[in-house]
């Protein structure tokens, strides 16, 4: 199984990661301190016969500004019993589904555009009502994107 930590800095500074420290079970305390090599430097003939390494810089960053950072998810849209259709779905069947932005960055997001290149889903940005009546073959034949 793998554990993937996200980290969302909130102010500015200089920021390095030095390890991961958790608690499994509410019971045992975990630390495990990152050890990271730096490239070796090849600029002297000293270096390269000591086999001198450089600092590493992978775990360390410089946060300047605060960033928008969207998540999206793909949720079910809920029906008049407040019940999303858990049902499999086959092969050529069509569903409906609602994508969800969600800003969990420390600034605005502004002027977000979404795109697909995938024939199979269909960008709709609510501005055209008569789209509930068309036929599937209809919106099939139209603009993946808006």
């Amino acid at each position: 199984e793998t554990v993937s930590p996200y980290i969302c800095p909130l102010v500015e500074g200089d920021f390095e990661i030095l390890g991961v420290r958790c608690r499994l079970l509410d019971d045992v305390w975990v630390y495990h301190p990152f050890s990271v090599k730096g490239e070796l430097l090849q600029n002297t003939r000293s270096n390269r016969a000591n086999r001198v390494r450089a600092e590493p810089l992978v775990l360390k960053a410089k946060i300047e500004c605060g960033m928008p950072c969207l998540t999206a998810d793909l949720v079910q849209p809920l029906t008049a019993t407040n019940v999303g259709d858990s049902g499999p779905l086959l092969q050529g069947q069509v569903s409906k589904w609602n994508l969800r932005l969600t800003n969990v960055g420390t600034a605005p997001a502004k002027s977000i555009s979404v795109k697909t290149n995938l024939p199979w889903i269909t960008i709709w940005d609510g501005g055209d009502d008569d789209r509930n009546s068309k036929s599937h073959e209809d919106i099939e034949c139209e603009p993946t994107s808006y």
